[in-house]
């Protein structure tokens, strides 16, 4: 395990014809290796020594040593590839990896272990970042709303982080088309876990989403959810409405906003509800 930690500072110091002819195959042997450790150790070196080879050098790297390992039955090795994986692609490009990295992705969603599907999750902004709005449109998209729907709560939380990420990084527009209505879908799913999940990613979509959307497809959804039959969505959905009302037209906050969290405040049959309702009218002034 220490001759794989220590290739990458090996690399930086000898000739560049002997980190083709020796390190390079010392690289495959090690990403063979038996041990798990070992091999993700390896992960880390091979990733980390791309910008010493150079595009032509990066090519047998890829080829043999990170797209074996990114069918690794270790998460650990694999996750150690993705994690680094803009190392490589900054100097290699994306295109000859890509198909690799969409399979290691789906292996590690089947995961029984929540700690490696929040991992993955967590990664994937990163990889939307690499791999670009069209790739993540076509491979990546549904896989991370299928998040939501988890079991665990933790990777449902790092699928709504997962979302805001990338709707940050490719815009209100994209997220208008790409995403809400998916998220929006979950408004209606039998578990009120995955409801939940709605009103946290549509709460983090709101930032970056346009009036027009937010009053015509996420306002009526949130209302429709203050009349959940779960107490626990339809305080968070009055916590919704406190948020969106940030961006919301006066007209709207005045007509849709108020009159609902009011008849919350008043009627709603769980106290808590009423608690929020009347803390997001004193908190948006309404």
């Amino acid at each position: 395990m220490t001759v794989a930690t220590r290739i990458a500072e090996v690399a930086a110091a000898v000739p560049k014809s002997a980190q083709t002819s020796e390190l390079l195959p010392l690289l495959v042997s090690l990403a063979q290796d038996p041990c798990d450790a070992v091999r993700a150790a390896a992960a880390t070196a091979a990733c980390n020594i791309a910008p010493l080879l150079g595009r032509s050098g990066c090519g047998t790297l890829i080829e043999r040593v990170l797209e074996p390992l990114l069918q690794d039955s270790c998460s650990d090795v694999v996750l150690n590839v993705i994690n680094k994986m803009r190392t490589v692609t900054d100097v290699a490009g994306a295109d000859g990896i890509s198909d690799a990295l969409l399979s290691a992705i789906i292996g590690l969603d089947r995961s029984p272990q929540w700690r490696v599907r929040t991992s993955m999750v967590q990664f994937i902004p990163q990889l939307a970042e690499i791999l670009g709005s069209q790739f993540f449109d076509e491979k990546l998209c549904g896989i991370c709303l299928s998040w939501l729907g988890d079991s665990v709560h933790a990777v449902r939380s790092a699928a709504v982080a997962c979302i805001e990420k990338v709707a940050t990084m490719f815009g209100g527009k994209w997220a208008e088309s790409s995403v809400l209505p998916a998220v929006l879908s979950f408004s209606n799913h039998q578990s009120y876990l995955c409801r939940l999940s709605c009103l946290d990613a549509i709460t983090a979509l709101s930032a970056v989403l346009s009036l027009e959307p937010l009053k015509e497809q996420v306002l009526p959804v949130v209302i429709a959810m203050t009349r959940d039959p779960v107490a626990n969505i339809r305080f968070n959905a009055a916590k919704s409405l406190q948020k969106l009302s940030s961006k919301l037209s006066k007209d709207s906050i005045d007509s849709l906003v108020k009159p609902r969290l009011e008849s919350m405040k008043q009627e709603d049959t769980d106290s808590d509800v009423r608690q929020f309702a009347e803390e997001a009218l004193t908190a948006t002034k309404l």
